[in-house]
């Protein structure tokens, strides 16, 4: 029997983890004999996953891994929690299957079900299970698995304390990005470790963006971070911390408290 949990936003205090359903087959675990120990200058063919073992040892975290024993201790979702879905996971025998959720993964719109009487259905949104898995986690080794680092870092808290730093040929092609403009003689060499190694994340997140994405990302930072703002298209970056700023917003770390409408940097409950 498998068992089907949804991790909701960040921005809830309290109960972030729901029940969705339980079930013999609702993901199946993927072949894991082609796998590579995780190294940021390795790469892997398609049929092949990173490994990562000792998970336990690690400073990494994960709610559900940490928390999880039995369904009982968590509600079951209804309709107002879909939308602030972060991502799935299938428990199965010991192994934690994981897939990120986006927006494209919910669809609310006029369907029909083309199967027993085919009528019109409204208001009743669909959650798109997606073809592939993001990351596997076999507790019994202790061993977690996945393809991309990039694609986990938001369900594994902490990880992307593996990213390489930014050489200082990708800092310096970072820093001359047409979205960047710099100030107060800043250059790649005033660009210290952790953002190096923040910049090896936005880069490949930015570029994993399409062209339409890439417009709503700088239209987000304008938003959070108008002090960076020096035109629509561009942003003024002088200092570690503007720079740090600037590299969140490409991670879209930012939002707005529902009550207080506090600016906060998520995870770190630091505000702007």
């Amino acid at each position: 029997m498998q068992i089907l949990l949804g991790r909701c936003s960040s921005r809830m205090k309290n109960n972030k983890i729901k029940t969705i359903l339980t079930g013999d087959t609702i993901f199946t675990l993927p072949d894991l004999t082609a796998t590579e120990i995780y190294a940021p200058e390795k790469s892997i063919e398609a049929n092949e996953w990173f490994r990562l073992e000792q998970y336990s040892t690690k400073s990494y975290t994960n709610l559900i891994i940490d928390e999880f024993s039995d369904t009982t201790n968590y509600a079951p979702i209804t309709s107002n929690f879909y939308s602030n879905l972060e991502y799935l996971c299938c428990i199965s025998e010991g192994n934690y299957i994981f897939q990120k959720i986006s927006k494209n993964n919910l669809i609310s719109k006029r369907w029909i079900g083309l199967f027993g009487d085919f009528i019109i259905e409204q208001n009743k949104p669909i959650l798109i299970l997606g073809e592939y898995i993001d990351a596997v986690y076999d507790k019994p080794n202790d061993v977690l698995y996945f393809k991309n680092l990039s694609h986990v870092t938001s369900i594994f808290e902490g990880i992307d304390q593996l990213y390489k730093e930014a050489t200082t040929a990708e800092v310096q092609g970072f820093l001359t990005s047409s979205f960047i403009t710099l100030k107060s003689d800043f250059n790649s060499n005033k660009v210290k470790t952790a953002n190096r190694k923040r910049i090896a994340l936005a880069k490949t997140t930015f570029e994993n963006f399409d062209e339409l994405q890439k417009i709503e990302v700088l239209e987000y930072i304008h938003k959070y971070c108008p002090n960076l703002t020096l035109s629509s298209s561009s942003f003024s970056i002088g200092d570690e911390n503007e720079l740090k700023a600037l590299l969140y917003g490409i991670e879209q770390r930012y939002y707005q408290k529902p009550i207080t409408k506090e600016n906060v940097v998520a995870n770190a409950i630091e505000p702007i």
